[in-house]
């Protein structure tokens, strides 16, 4: 009874130290390519010293400088803390009017459209009319203009007929004629 336990035994006992040599026999080769690799590294940054060493200084400057403006950086975060909320606080204010005045703009819009050769007109004879009021103003601090003639119509609601306004005949002065 006992005979079959140490055979059994005896068999692990045995076994166990080879399976163990094997592990410890990987565990050297890792450990030699951690020393290999390790020494290769350490050669490369042996061979930029120099560089290592400026960068060490520079990060320490780097940070000295940061501590020193530590409580000013502290302030301008809560600067931006406070701009964040209060342009949160902004923006939630005026999405509900930005959407309708966007919404409204569609009017417009089509407004435009309908009128785009008005438009054109008016974009076309700015700059000009604007040139002549700039030579007009120039003289001084007001304006000479002279009334050479009125002319309009008006469309009453619902398109009835259209009224037509001859309030000032136009007039042959010289003022008139350029």
């Amino acid at each position: 009874m006992q005979t079959g336990l140490s055979l059994h035994n005896e068999a692990e006992r045995t076994s166990w130290p080879v399976g163990r040599a094997d592990s410890l026999a990987d565990k050297d080769k890792v450990i030699g390519d951690v020393v290999t690799n390790l020494g290769s590294v350490l050669t490369t940054v042996g061979s930029r010293d120099a560089e290592l060493s400026n960068l060490i200084v520079q990060l320490q400057g780097f940070v000295s400088g940061l501590a020193q403006d530590r409580t000013t950086i502290g302030n301008a975060i809560n600067g931006i803390n406070d701009l964040a909320t209060s342009t949160a606080g902004l923006l939630t204010k005026a999405r509900g009017p930005l959407a309708k005045d966007i919404t409204e703009l569609t009017g417009l819009v089509g407004n435009l459209n309908q009128g785009s050769g008005t438009v054109q007109t008016f974009l076309q004879d700015l700059p000009p009319t604007v040139a002549g009021l700039i030579r007009t103003a120039s003289y001084g601090s007001w304006l000479n203009f002279y009334l050479c003639s009125v002319t309009g119509a008006i469309t009453l609601p619902g398109g009835a007929k259209s009224l037509d306004l001859g309030l000032v005949p136009r007039t042959t002065a010289a003022r008139c004629t350029s």
